[in-house]
C-alpha cells in the first residue's frame, strides 16, 4: 500500500473475509451447503462489491457496511 500499488482499505477485516470467501468457494464449492442463505447473500454482496470496485477505474468503495451475521 505504501508504494501505491494497492489503495488504502478502511474495513480491512471485512475485505479479508470477502477475499477468503471468494477464493474458498472456487476451491471448495461443497462449502456452500454448510452456510445459511443470509450468510451466502452477505458473502455474495461483499465479494461483488470488492470485485466491481477493483475492476472499475476510479471506483469508490460503497459507504454501506455488509451486515454482520
Amino acid at each position: 500500500m505504501d508504494a501505491g500499488e494497492f489503495r488504502q482499505i478502511e474495513h480491512k477485516d471485512e475485505t479479508a473475509e470477502m477475499i477468503q470467501a471468494a477464493m474458498m468457494k472456487f476451491r471448495f464449492p461443497q462449502m456452500f451447503s454448510h452456510l445459511t442463505l443470509p450468510k451466502l447473500k452477505r458473502e455474495q454482496a461483499g465479494v461483488m462489491n470488492l470485485v466491481l470496485a477493483g475492476l472499475s477505474p476510479g471506483a469508490t468503495i460503497p459507504d454501506r457496511k455488509i451486515d454482520k451475521l
